[in-house]
Parts: structure tokens; C-alpha cells; sequence
């Protein structure tokens, strides 16, 4: 019947694998996903993307750049500004080793990075900028609300970058 037959299409769509990388290696890992409602803040705030290495880089050739590591806090959803900031290229998107749920606390180390012209990136130039935005409702939210806004404040406030000339 009609049923049974978007009833297994919703299962198949569900399983899935996630990949990751150990040591180098990839790595897959069996899991049943769903589809996660949310609505995110209007306003949200932008962590500097500094690199945490010097290297060589070519004129569209992708490349994975250290930087210095950035916490995510858990209920945010985050996306990288892709103005270039850098004079050699733009953040393409941040790299995680293991991908994580967005009720997660998450850490990035090393970003993506598109060159637009060959050049060197030195340690501490400015790369980017990522774009946080809270998450004030998902569906599991009605049965885990997480702490008070209040709390959530504090804790933002003290990760808050300033830049001085």
C-alpha cells in the first residue's frame, strides 16, 4: 500500500552513515537521523577565525589551515562569513573531526580555506569570521528545555573577543 511504501522510504531516509576522520583515517559510524525542527535567533554574534599556523597556499587549491580553537556552544547553529577577509582567499566552512548533535557542545581546530591568489598565511592573520545563532526552539527542546537564558548570557559574555589596534 501507499502507507507501507513512504513508511519505508522515511526508514531508509532515517539510516544513514556519518564520516569522520581518527588519526587520518576515515571513519564510518552507523546512525538513525531525523529530521530536527528549529528556530534560530535573528540576532547572533561573530567569533574571529585567527590562524594557529604559517602555510603555503595556491590559488584555488582548497586547504585545511589550523586555527586558534573555537568553542561552540551547545543549541547554536553556527556558518561561516564567506566575505574574504584574508587579502589570499575566504573560510569555506569549518572542519570538526567528529560531527555532533546541535544540543552539543562542539570545538573547531581547523578551518577549509579557499585561496584566490598564492601567498603565504602567517600564524595569527585574521581569516574569518563565524556567524553563531542561538537556537530558542527545536522539538526536542519541549521535553529538555536547556538552561535559563540568564545562565546561557554569562557564559557568552566571558567568550566575548575584543580587538584592539
Amino acid at each position: 500500500t501507499k502507507e507501507k511504501v513512504i513508511q519505508f522510504q522515511e526508514e531508509e531516509f532515517r539510516r544513514a552513515n556519518i564520516t569522520y576522520t581518527e588519526n587520518g583515517e576515515i571513519k564510518r559510524k552507523k546512525i538513525t537521523t531525523n529530521a530536527v525542527g528549529y528556530v534560530r535567533t535573528f540576532s547572533g554574534y561573530w567569533i574571529p577565525i585567527v590562524s594557529e599556523e604559517d602555510k603555503d597556499v595556491r590559488a584555488g587549491e582548497v586547504t585545511v589551515i589550523k586555527v586558534r580553537d573555537i568553542l561552540i556552544p551547545e543549541y547554536t547553529v553556527v556558518s561561516p562569513i564567506h566575505t574574504p577577509t584574508h587579502a589570499l582567499g575566504c573560510v569555506l566552512d569549518i572542519k570538526t573531526n567528529m560531527p555532533k548533535k546541535i544540543e552539543e557542545r562542539k570545538s573547531v581546530s581547523e578551518v577549509i580555506f579557499l585561496p584566490v591568489f598564492d601567498g603565504r598565511i602567517k600564524k595569527n592573520d585574521l581569516l574569518g569570521s563565524l556567524s553563531v545563532h542561538e537556537v530558542y526552539f527545536t522539538w526536542d527542546l519541549l521535553l529538555f528545555p536547556p538552561e535559563p537564558p540568564e545562565k546561557r548570557l554569562e557564559e557568552l559574555k566571558r567568550r566575548t573577543f575584543v580587538f584592539t589596534e
